[in-house]
């Protein structure tokens, strides 16, 4: 959550894209139950929720955000349920930070949260103008994330 609020994230995203060219990706989901105490997942969604996008009855939701200098540009959203409505509303990485640490049903709820894009990978280690090598990919993705993760 600290490098969310304190730019760390910011920057691994800004620098990802400007050296894969390609835009960096955010998914946020939610598993959770309402009621800890009774783990009966079936009362959390309506029969419509349930007949259309939602994966299960522990689905709280999940959201895709575009990241670019810190902003969240929101790209898709499906079965979102309250654990998950501030996260949905966030117009910045330190936002979702707040967001995740403010809502009283989250500590409820089982959040995943992954970023990063998408690269075409180079069969027998020979690049091309759209694949990458193994130290492409270091130099690339990973290495601009370490100071966010470690």
């Amino acid at each position: 959550m600290e490098g969310l609020e304190e730019g760390a994230a910011a920057h691994a995203a800004q620098t990802v894209a400007q050296e894969t060219d390609s835009p960096v990706i955010l998914e946020v989901s939610a598993w959770y139950t309402s009621d800890p105490t009774d783990f009966e997942p079936h009362p959390l969604l309506d029969a419509e929720a349930l007949a259309g996008e939602c994966r299960s009855p522990l689905d709280g939701g999940r959201v895709w955000f575009a990241v670019a200098d810190g902003a969240l540009e929101k790209l898709e959203e499906r079965c979102i349920q309250d654990v998950m409505a501030p996260v949905v509303a966030c117009c910045r990485l330190g936002d979702l930070a707040e967001a995740l640490q403010s809502n009283p049903q989250i500590s409820w709820a089982w959040i995943d949260v992954y970023i990063g894009t998408l690269v075409s990978l180079a069969r027998d280690g020979q690049a091309s103008s759209s694949h990458w090598t193994d130290s492409d990919i270091w130099r690339k993705l990973i290495h601009p994330w370490l100071p966010w993760i470690v």
